[in-house]
């Protein structure tokens, strides 16, 4: 089979998306299909990668921003003319907008990968009917889509490299150099946007050293709230570390850390959160500064051989080749392709 994605918005910030392209062209791959990703770029071109071909289209960048909205216009639809795919994915909601009558003219199966909780207006039973199938990674998304299109929702977990992340990973020297006589190492993973809301896990860093705990924060990601960040930080032991294109060295972090913080979300399903577990570092979870200090102070209480293995223990129930199982099912079941033992 040939699978193309076309990934709106998709560009270097974007960790979760780009790592799940990833994972999932290597395992169609080794399915036997060819996989293509049709992104945003600063300029026209094509790239051979160990995991599919990646084709991008010149487009802007947004004012202060990495990423590249991708216009859904003729050369889009040109493109995909000449890749000729037996199955697409789209990922965003603007793709998702433009793309789901087209394929279905065109006779051509149509996935909606949704990472995240889809926004109102993508709700709407004429935008998704086009669509054969919508996987969702959020249990609570995944039921309002089935509300709308009963039985061609897949609830797909998300998945996370259990031999990158781990925590034999731990070190003692990163330790002393990230914590600078402190004794507690938090750590906050994602781009730095409102919907991620950093600025809470300063709220927690600065309750919590109230509290006497002697923590120290390490905030890695860009974005633009970068600014706000640095201002809210100046009177806090935190390191900004911008982006880890390195995910070894993300890696080592995660896994010498004591906790990682996780705000605006109840779940740690999301990519960095299963990355953390899997590197045996505990996830706090709450949606202010005082619930995520809550969420480390009962982390810390509990014992470090007990709680790291633990979290190593949930992360293990969220390995990709389950995941990119199902993708695979799920495309070959779209296009009539029959299964390959």
């Amino acid at each position: 089979m040939r699978i193309v994605h076309v990934a709106n918005f998709h560009g270097p910030a974007s960790g979760a998306l780009a790592t799940t392209l990833e994972q999932l062209g290597r395992a169609y791959r080794r399915a036997g299909h060819q996989y293509f990703v049709i992104a945003p770029g600063p300029r026209q071109d094509h790239e051979h990668l160990p995991w599919g071909t990646r084709h991008t289209i010149a487009a802007r960048s947004l004012v202060g921003d990495r990423y590249r909205p991708l216009a859904v216009d003729f050369g889009v639809r040109r493109l995909l003319a000449q890749l000729a795919p037996d199955s697409l994915e789209v990922s965003d909601r603007l793709t998702m907008r433009r793309l789901g009558g087209w394929a279905q003219k065109q006779g051509i199966p149509a996935t909606v990968v949704s990472l995240g909780p889809p926004a109102e207006w993508t709700l709407q039973p004429g935008l998704l009917a086009p669509y054969r199938a919508v996987v969702s990674s959020h249990e609570a998304s995944a039921r309002r889509f089935e509300a709308i299109l009963p039985g061609r929702v897949i609830r797909v977990d998300p998945g996370v490299d259990l031999e990158v992340f781990s925590p034999l990973r731990w070190s003692a020297k990163v330790r002393s150099e990230v914590l600078d006589r402190s004794q507690v190492l938090l750590t906050h993973v994602g781009r730095l946007s409102n919907d991620r809301m950093p600025l809470a896990s300063l709220d927690a860093l600065r309750t919590l050293r109230a509290r006497g705990v002697d923590a120290r924060l390490v905030v890695v990601g860009a974005g633009p709230l970068r600014g706000r960040v640095e201002r809210a930080a100046v009177d806090l032991p935190v390191s900004l570390l911008g982006r880890l294109d390195d995910r070894h060295e993300l890696a080592v972090l995660l896994a010498s850390s004591d906790a990682m913080l996780s705000p605006a979300t109840h779940d740690v399903r999301r990519l960095s959160g299963l990355e953390a577990l899997a590197s045996g570092t505990p996830v706090a979870l709450g949606s202010t500064g005082i619930q995520l200090a809550d969420a480390v102070q009962g982390i810390l209480a509990q014992p470090t051989e007990t709680r790291r293995s633990d979290a190593r223990a949930l992360a293990a129930q969220f390995d990709w080749r389950s995941t990119t199982a199902r993708m695979i099912d799920l495309h070959e079941s779209l296009a009539g392709v029959p299964s390959v033992a």
